[in-house]
């Protein structure tokens, strides 16, 4: 059912917005009410950062000079969410 879909990507999107609010080099813009996960990242361009994601497996994408956005969808697994939490935490923890 796409209704149920649609609710797994926002809860998926929340679940991600959630580590990014822990991380003390990233600043979540809003917590998300949809799919799309907006923040900004401390101490790197928005392209660096993307860059060092991208070696991990994680795409995201730019969306301002230090802000970068994500986006869950149906073809993502929780396995990829967890990966992105994982990156993040481990690039961002300090």
């Amino acid at each position: 059912d796409d209704h149920a879909l649609v609710r797994r990507d926002h809860a998926r999107a929340r679940q991600l917005a959630e580590t990014i609010e822990e991380l003390p080099r990233l600043r979540l813009l809003r917590m998300p009410d949809t799919n799309i996960v907006m923040f900004d990242v401390d101490g790197e361009t928005a392209v660096e950062a993307i860059e060092g994601l991208a070696d991990d497996g994680v795409l995201m994408v730019p969306f301002g000079p230090q802000t970068l956005r994500a986006t869950t969808h149906r073809d993502l697994s929780d396995e990829d969410i967890a990966l992105a939490q994982s990156s993040l935490a481990r690039r961002y923890a300090t």
